[in-house]
């Protein structure tokens, strides 16, 4: 009986039933040192045989340099664990079954290109020392969780199903594009009524939940996140400062704004406890956010995540003081952290209607000298005139609130008119204090 290869994969679970070519192992596990170049090409022979034979258990095969799969499908779940590339091509495959290629090394370049995974795709644990380049696209769960990137990365395509890169590290420059595609119809009717549909396809490479959680970006001056979409990514605990984002979404459904992920993940949640875990870290995100968009010259995302950075130190805070006591919660019930100008102005608005309400129940009616103010217009005079009371009113709630000198324009006032007014001395100055804050971070360009 001939002797079997004695490969083991580092952990001990694989090993190899076939026979041994040379030192004890069969000629897929022998060490590139060990073959010689008619070696190579007698590899290459073999594994068309074992496509053909769909024997697709490849764990700990050693592959020769410049080594190409193209132009095949393969249907049996291919097993690659644990196995040694160099410089590998993989161009117009499609699997059918899931990829296992954990704990692989990529000693070369690893490129694959216009190739189709319809179900999982697993490479956690891997470890790529040169140029990585991935076009793909995935149907169903894709894993380079605890992965090495040493070398340049690009990330392309379209990933549809669930995806993580929790704990990778990226030691070069890195790109998640996402991009779009043009189709071109052309129906066969007459000439006259020949149409042309041009349709394009927007392609935002992350089309499901994925985790970038726990990520090390060694140079995230070198990290670019371009067309994606990151509406369904969660970062936690991954350090975006100096990333750049170009034509990303944010935008959640739930907030009604831009927003991380993670902020709408932890709000659904019924742990209480671990809301209390993440919402310190979410808001260390969201204020690494709200830098790496400042950096970025996109304002207008910065001031979203501001409102995350601000929304995610409240809910730490206990009931009556996230909604009542204290300065988060009112400075977002009165403009939304200093955000939103529309609001600011109806809270304005407001407490000029409560201050004219509050003079017209404790204040003197309004001098005789403004009886007949509309005398020239009107032969009712404005004392008896609604519309004009509420005016002149409105008017003095007006120059209160905005501390505007000018004519009294109500009778000698009451102790208690005196102490409403000195109230709302303090109040609507710095109301408007807000608005003018609203509207420069709505504009400003630095």
């Amino acid at each position: 009986m001939p002797l079997k290869c004695s490969f083991k994969s580092k952990d001990e679970t694989i090993s190899c039933k076939r026979d041994i070519h040379k030192d004890g192992v069969c000629l897929f596990h022998l060490p590139l040192t060990e073959r010689s170049p008619g070696e190579d090409t007698i590899f290459r022979k073999k594994i068309d045989e074992l496509i053909e034979k769909e024997d697709t258990n490849w764990a700990g095969f050693i592959f020769p340099n410049n080594f190409f799969i193209y132009d095949l499908t393969i249907n049996k779940k291919l097993d690659l664990r644990w196995s040694i590339t160099n410089d590998i091509t993989i161009n117009n495959v499609s699997f059918n079954d899931e990829v296992d290629m954990r704990h692989t090394t990529a000693s070369g370049n690893f490129h694959i290109s216009k190739t189709i995974f319809r179900k999982k795709f697993k490479a956690a644990g891997s470890t790529f020392h040169k140029s990585t380049q991935i076009n793909a696209e995935h149907s169903g769960s894709t894993y380079y969780n605890q992965c090495n990137f040493h070398g340049p990365v690009l990330f392309t395509g379209s990933i549809n199903g669930t995806t993580s890169f929790h704990e990778a590290t990226f030691h070069d420059t890195t790109i998640f594009r996402g991009g779009r595609s043009v189709h071109v119809t052309q129906n066969l009717a007459p000439a006259k009524d020949k149409k042309t549909d041009n349709s394009i396809t927007l392609n935002w490479l992350f089309n499901s939940e994925t985790l970038i959680t726990e990520v090390d970006f060694r140079h995230p001056e070198r990290v670019k996140f371009i067309s994606t979409n990151l509406s369904q990514v969660k970062f936690v605990g991954t350090n975006v400062k100096g990333v750049n984002f170009e034509y990303t979404n944010f935008y959640q459904s739930y907030l009604k704004r831009q927003g991380l992920f993670d902020e709408v993940d932890t709000l659904l949640m019924k742990d209480p406890s671990l809301q209390k875990y993440l919402w310190p870290r979410i808001e260390v995100e969201y204020r690494n956010f709200r830098v790496a968009m400042e950096e970025n010259k996109n304002y207008a995302t910065a001031s979203d995540f501001y409102i995350g950075e601000m929304e995610t130190r409240r809910h730490q805070m206990t009931y009556p003081r996230k909604y009542f006591f204290s300065i988060a919660a009112i400075y977002n019930a009165l403009s939304e952290y200093g955000t939103n100008p529309s609001r600011a102005a109806r809270i304005f608005l407001l407490l000029i209607l409560l201050h004219l309400s509050l003079t017209m129940y404790f204040g003197p009616p309004p001098r005789e000298a403004y009886n007949k103010a509309f005398s020239a217009t009107s032969t009712t005079p404005l004392i008896t005139n609604t519309f004009g009371t509420l005016l002149l009113y409105f008017t003095n709630s007006l120059k209160i609130l905005s501390l505007q000198r000018g004519p009294e324009v109500l009778e000698t006032k009451s102790l208690n008119s005196n102490i409403i007014d000195s109230v709302f001395r303090i109040i609507g100055p710095a109301q408007l204090a807000l608005i003018a804050l609203s509207f420069r971070s709505k504009i400003k360009r630095h």
